[in-house]
């Protein structure tokens, strides 16, 4: 149990830095989004802007959403760490839970390089430039891997109520 309080800690602490994260990026993609001053060049996920149009646009509302849906997995999992601290491993809620993970976790890696396409297509991304498409990968398996979970806390949960019945 000493080890699932020091994941709570730190996941808290994780999800503190992320929702500081999510304020300044609101506030970014705001002033760029409705066209407010912005000193270009300006650096997002080490692409460097060098102008604004619509594909630029419509890419940096794809990684503020990505961001939105990483953030929310974050908070998912901080609610399974609460049912796991309570020892109560196969409720339905963490069956959910897992399950919702997985797929934000998914949602957000997918749209951030359907981001990187169109900052690509936009003229944003030199050919000789790395995309790093390549840190995306172990978010998707991470993704696939709480859906995986999701359904094998369903199978265990439905051996633990039929094991309860036969006795």
């Amino acid at each position: 149990m000493k080890n699932i309080n020091i994941l709570q800690k730190l996941i808290g602490i994780v999800y503190f830095f992320f929702l500081l994260e999510l304020v300044k990026s609101l506030i970014f993609s705001v002033r760029i989004l409705f066209g407010y001053n912005v000193k270009l060049p300006v650096s997002i996920n080490g692409i460097e802007l060098t102008f604004i149009d619509g594909y630029t646009k419509i890419a940096i509302a794809l990684l503020f959403i990505g961001l939105l849906f990483f953030i929310y997995s974050i908070h998912l999992l901080r609610k399974i760490i609460v049912y796991f601290v309570k020892n109560d491993l196969f409720n339905s809620e963490v069956i959910i839970y897992f399950n919702k993970t997985g797929k934000c976790l998914l949602a957000s890696s997918l749209l951030k390089v359907v981001s990187l396409g169109l900052f690509f297509v936009a003229g944003q991304i030199k050919n000789n430039q790395n995309l790093k498409l390549d840190t995306h990968f172990p978010l998707i398996c991470l993704a696939l891997f709480f859906m995986v979970l999701s359904e094998a806390f369903k199978i265990a949960k439905n051996a633990k109520e039929e094991s309860e019945l036969t006795i």
